[in-house]
């Protein structure tokens, strides 16, 4: 029992790990937003990815690098999630995840999808806090406090 419960705790602490991620992606959109936006076009216009030189500044590519690493990282959180008690939770934002990025195609990099990102960045930024103190007993502990003031 004690060793699952240490294996829960890891998986929530990778948890922590992606919410440290998405605010950094939160607080640097403009920048997440242009870089992605310069390789999509890159991409189209030449055919192939951008080699680490062709990248506009060598900042842009270390940020682009940095934020796959959170998606990667955010994508095993997200299907190991779907094994805990939580799964409904960890589908509906899998599944919300699927339709922005299929839905949002004959809008991409435009106000409109820059905006829905923000949003749904927001609010995946909320779902997976609220996940987090949950499993900590952080929101018992909170409730507590609040009460006795």
């Amino acid at each position: 029992m004690y060793i699952k419960n240490m294996i829960i705790d890891v998986y929530y602490y990778i948890g922590i790990l992606v919410f440290i991620g998405l605010i950094s992606i939160i607080n640097k959109f403009r920048t997440y937003f242009y870089v992605r936006e310069w390789f999509f076009k890159f991409q189209k216009v030449i055919g192939r990815k951008p080699n680490k030189i062709e990248f506009r500044k060598k900042q842009d590519f270390d940020f682009f690098e940095k934020q796959n690493l959170i998606s990667i990282l955010e994508s095993f959180w997200l299907i190991l999630g779907l094994f805990t008690s939580n799964w409904m939770i960890f589908t509906l934002v899998i599944i919300t995840s699927i339709l922005i990025k299929y839905l949002s195609i004959p809008i991409r990099y435009t106000l409109l999808h820059k905006i829905i990102l923000f949003t749904f960045y927001s609010i995946k930024v909320l779902i997976y806090f609220y996940l987090i103190m949950r499993h900590f007993n952080i929101t018992d502990e909170l409730s507590k406090f609040f009460n006795n003031l």
